[in-house]
This record gives structure tokens, sequence and C-alpha cells, in this order.
């Protein structure tokens, strides 16, 4: 199934967007530890979309005191806004 944003591409890059998985992501998916430690259960995530490749969205978070990059795969979404 297409999804709005692998449908729009690049046209969604930079913008603020809500993604919401299934479950919450593996250690790998989140870029800084100690944010992965601080919050093991997220499931939202609130970022700016910095692309689509591979089946898999990347986000940066605005969290303090630096932001955080995220990479979601496809699989584990269950919902997207822009």
């Amino acid at each position: 199934m297409k999804r709005g944003l692998v449908l729009g591409g690049d046209r969604f890059k930079g913008e603020l967007v809500r993604v919401q998985t299934f479950r919450p992501l593996d250690d790998e998916a989140v870029a800084d530890a100690d944010y992965r430690k601080q919050n093991p259960k997220q499931k939202v995530f609130l970022g700016k979309l910095n692309g689509y490749q591979n089946e898999t969205i990347h986000l940066t978070l605005d969290t303090k005191p630096k932001p955080v990059d995220v990479s979601i795969p496809m699989a584990l979404v269950t919902k997207a806004n822009v």
C-alpha cells in the first residue's frame, strides 16, 4: 500500500511530520543511545522529515539539548501526518 509520504517524495522534505508506530523502535533506529534510554516505549515521533529512502522514513526530532536522528521502517508505521 502506498502512503502519502511515499507518494509525495521530496515534496514534504523539511516539513514537520508526526509518525506513529505500532511498537517502539529498535536501538539501531535511534542515533542517540541516551535518548533511547530516556524514551524506551516511544511510539509517536514528531520531527522534521529528512527524506524517505529504502522503505525507511528519516526524521530529526527537535529535542533538548540536541536534535536526534531517527530512522523508522515503513513496516512499523501505522499513521503519518504532515
